[in-house]
């Protein structure tokens, strides 16, 4: 059980963790041609408050979420929680950040 989960907006410190857990989780799904640093810093400064992140007490990125629109359709991308702290309620949590911003 966790004792505390922070879940906050995306910021550019956090995209080094957000990619390596979003490569772990999505495998061989996962476009480093596309999904580079350099890409998610533009989209969340053009989307800023929607894309979030979850971190426990130690500092450990466990869950990260990236969510924006395109000037036309708003969507949920790159949804992952470390498995570790699945079934805890931290996918519903970013989600919920991201949405009502």
């Amino acid at each position: 059980m966790i004792n505390e989960i922070i879940i906050r907006e995306m910021l550019e410190i956090d995209i080094d963790d957000a990619l390596e857990l979003w490569k772990v989780s999505f495998n061989k799904g996962f476009s480093v041609e596309f999904d580079t640093k350099e890409c998610i810093k533009k989209y969340i400064i053009r989307n800023p408050s929607f894309s979030s992140v979850a971190y426990i007490e130690d500092n450990k990125l466990v869950g990260a979420l990236m969510c924006g629109h395109d000037g036309r359709r708003g969507s949920l991308y790159h949804t992952a929680v470390n498995n570790e702290y699945r079934n805890e309620g931290i996918g519903r949590k970013m989600v919920k950040c991201s949405i009502t911003q």
